[in-house]
């Protein structure tokens, strides 16, 4: 079974929920039925400059 594929805007929605109203990355992750490591990495690589989108695409 493959992985589900998230739109770059809400993967944008989830890393700016964490980054701009300092919420813990677990409590966001669950929020949405995330794993914590996927939110994570799209934090990672927004961090990085580049877009949520960007950071996970295959």
């Amino acid at each position: 079974m493959s992985a589900p594929k998230y739109s770059a805007e809400f993967k944008e929605q989830v890393v700016l929920e964490i980054v701009q109203k300092s919420r813990p990355m677990a409590g966001v992750a669950g929020s949405y039925g995330l794993v914590a490591q996927t939110v994570g990495n799209w934090v990672a690589g927004w961090r990085r400059g580049s877009t949520p989108a960007s950071a996970l695409m295959p």
